[in-house]
């Protein structure tokens, strides 16, 4: 009978935190689709509107420091986002960089 407790076992990587991220999406989609939609005020829409933006923001910093992903990985993506903003940016035809005084691209993004 072996009653050796260094024995080293292999260690289980924590399962990532989904839900949170999942919870965090449908109320930024409940807020931004559905409140504009069944009252059409103004205050509702610019709620709509802030709840997209907050929920994103919400959604990033779970993501940073909730998920249990691996460091690598929950900063890889949000430079990765932030790469591809910019990127995206700069391959634009003209008529869509220079359009709206040049906000039509920050004005698709926020629509979808």
């Amino acid at each position: 009978m072996n009653t050796n407790n260094n024995i080293s076992e292999p260690t289980r990587q924590k399962v990532l935190r989904l839900w949170p991220g999942v919870v965090i999406v449908l109320l930024q989609w409940l807020v931004r689709f559905v409140i504009p939609v069944i009252s059409t005020d103004t205050i509702a829409i610019a709620i709509g509107v802030f709840g997209g933006v907050f929920g994103g923001l919400a959604l990033v910093v779970w993501w940073a420091f909730f998920s249990r992903a691996p460091r690598l990985e929950r900063w890889g993506a949000i430079i990765l986002m932030i790469v591809a903003l910019f990127a995206t940016s700069h391959m634009l035809h003209v008529s869509i960089k220079t359009s709206m005084m040049g906000m039509m691209l920050l004005y698709m993004q926020s629509r979808y």
